[in-house]
């Protein structure tokens, strides 16, 4: 065979080895988004209250509270979050549930919980949700509960507009 056709034909391979070398790395890479993380467990969770724009009675800024349960079963990327004892209790009265619902996506969980214990100020029909944004690592979850009210939109809901939120971690025992 002639230098000139082994040289054009190691060529084309080069060229074609060029072109699959980083279709063939990325393939060998997997990104978060396709990790989905096991939080399934019980926790034990500390809050800190942050601020608060909320009329809540009692709700001073920095206080904590350490010592919640919250056990988290997972199905998939399904997530479903109760909370027991008093905490427990507390979520009960006032937002009628002590269970959160969510998803999770790669080490990033989202839970809600839809209040379903009706509130009225005026024409102001309203409840109360609870919104967890946290991130898994390991046998720790960190991050954030956001109270806001879910009104009918009529104008006296005016009043009742606001946010609190807190601050979380927890631990769960290695599994």
């Amino acid at each position: 065979m002639p230098i000139a056709t082994l040289s054009g034909m190691l060529g084309q391979k080069r060229k074609s080895l060029a072109v699959l070398l980083p279709l063939l790395t990325l393939a060998g890479c997997s990104s978060d988004d396709e990790f989905t993380a096991d939080v399934a467990g019980n926790y034990t969770i500390a809050l800190t209250n942050d601020e608060s724009t909320c009329a809540f009675s009692n709700w001073e800024e920095g206080n904590e509270t350490s010592g919640i349960g919250l056990a988290i079963t997972q199905d998939g990327q399904q997530l479903r979050g109760t909370l027991d004892g008093l905490a427990g209790a507390f979520f009960v009265l006032w937002l009628g549930s002590a269970d959160f619902d969510g998803t999770i996506q790669g080490r990033a969980l989202s839970l809600t919980n839809y209040g379903e214990v009706p509130k009225q100020q005026g024409n102001c029909s309203f409840t109360y949700n609870a919104v967890v944004k946290a991130k898994q690592n390991a046998d720790t979850i960190e991050g954030t509960i956001t109270y806001s009210p879910q009104t009918n939109g009529n104008p006296d809901c005016a009043a009742v507009e606001c946010s609190a939120s807190q601050r979380f971690s927890g631990v769960r025992p290695p599994k």
